[in-house]
This record gives structure tokens, sequence and C-alpha cells, in this order.
């Protein structure tokens, strides 16, 4: 659908604090299978969004469920929130779940949201999945005017972002004739 443009969004307002709150009672039984906590952090007051609930809950599940898929067992995962203003005026909430898995090595860090890639395909066979997740958060992430990120070392764990304009603008289709 997201290919062939037929996608479409519902632009509400978002709560933030209950939508992490839902993911996070979403994915508890997962993550307890394992052992593993899912601790939340947000400031007090968040503003709240104007954006498709059931996309950036899409993008977000997608890192809380390999977060929990490739972290050790009785670890930790952090799904935190906050409010930024970027220098070129981008004014949002970032999101960014982080995990104590393995790591993903700097040279795979931008094939990793390239569709059907993952970073180890070892970790393919012992794990699962098709190498289309990262891929999807991406493409959901740029229709609602946001943008994904990874901070992640070998050993040390990852880092998923996505950062989400406070209001969703629709995006201007540049004409191929200019």
């Amino acid at each position: 659908k997201i290919e062939a443009g037929r996608v479409e969004l519902s632009i509400d307002p978002v709560d933030v604090k209950e939508l992490m709150e839902g993911l996070a009672a979403i994915m508890r039984p997962q993550a307890k299978a394992k052992r593993i906590t899912i601790e939340l952090t947000f400031p007090k007051s968040l503003p709240k969004l104007e954006t498709d609930a059931g996309k950036l809950q899409q993008i977000l599940f997608n890192f809380i469920s390999n977060a929990v898929k490739f972290s050790p067992e009785d670890s930790v995962i952090i799904l935190a929130a906050e409010s930024f203003l970027r220098d070129d005026g981008f004014n949002g909430v970032r999101f960014r779940v982080t995990d104590h898995g393995p790591g993903i090595p700097l040279d795979l860090q931008e094939t990793i949201f390239e569709k059907f890639r993952q970073a180890d395909a070892s970790h393919t066979r012992s794990h699962g999945g098709t190498g289309l997740g990262l891929s999807i958060c991406r493409e959901l992430a740029e229709l609602l005017g946001a943008r994904v990120a990874l901070s992640s070392q070998i050993g040390s764990g990852s880092t998923f972002s996505v950062e989400v304009p406070l209001t969703y603008r629709e995006q201007e289709l540049q004409s191929l004739l200019d």
C-alpha cells in the first residue's frame, strides 16, 4: 500500500503518554517471556501531537518488538519521549527505544532500513523476521513528516528514534516538470 501510494492517514490529536502506556501494555507479555522490563520515561508535560496515532504506534511497536527480540534475558528496554525544537525550526516530539542487545555495526546502520536487510543474516535464522520492519518504519515516518534515526555501538545496544512534528502538514509534491 505504501509503494502504491494508497495509505490513508487519519490525523487526530494524540496524547503521547497514553500512546506510550498502551504500547507498553501490548508489549509486556512478549517482554515478560524473556524477563525483560519495559520502562517508560517522559516529562510531566508533553504537548499533544496532531498525527496518525495508528501509524506512529506501528513504528514504535516495530522498534520495541525488535528491542525485545534482540535483547538478552533479564534486561531493560526504555521507551522515552521528549519535546524538542531543532535548529531548522522543526518542533516536535522525539520517541526513543533503547535496548541492551548486541548493537549494530556502523557500516550496517543505514542498510538495515532498506527492504529485506538485516544486520546479520544469522540473526534471521535465530530470531526470525523478513527484514521489512525497519523499512516500513522509515516509509511510515516519511508519510507523517517524521524521520527515523539509529544510534548504536557493538556490545552496547541500540537506540532507535522517531522525530514526529507537533502538527502534521501534508507533503507538497514536487512538480516533475520544473
